[in-house]
């Protein structure tokens, strides 16, 4: 990801909303970090790669994205 990209993250987040698909949208990427993707709803942080299968099982497990996020430091250190 970069900078001048990093823009399309909230835009796809809204999409979705509005095509009424609530789902977590996991973004990364060495240009964003949790706050600027926790500032749009369905936003999802992963700062390493290795994180994403255990937020996406998660997901897959029928936790919605503000389950995710209020329990994401438990996801991402693996006690959840």
């Amino acid at each position: 990801l970069m900078t001048t990209t990093m823009s399309a993250f909230p835009k796809v987040a809204q999409r979705l909303v509005e095509n009424g698909m609530e789902i977590p949208f996991i973004c990364a990427g060495g240009a964003v970090n949790r706050a600027y993707v926790e500032s749009y709803p369905l936003g999802i942080y992963a700062a390493a790669a290795a994180q994403g299968p255990g937020i996406a099982n998660k997901a897959i497990d029928g936790w919605d994205w503000k389950k995710i996020r209020s329990k994401w430091d438990d996801i991402t250190s693996g006690k959840a």
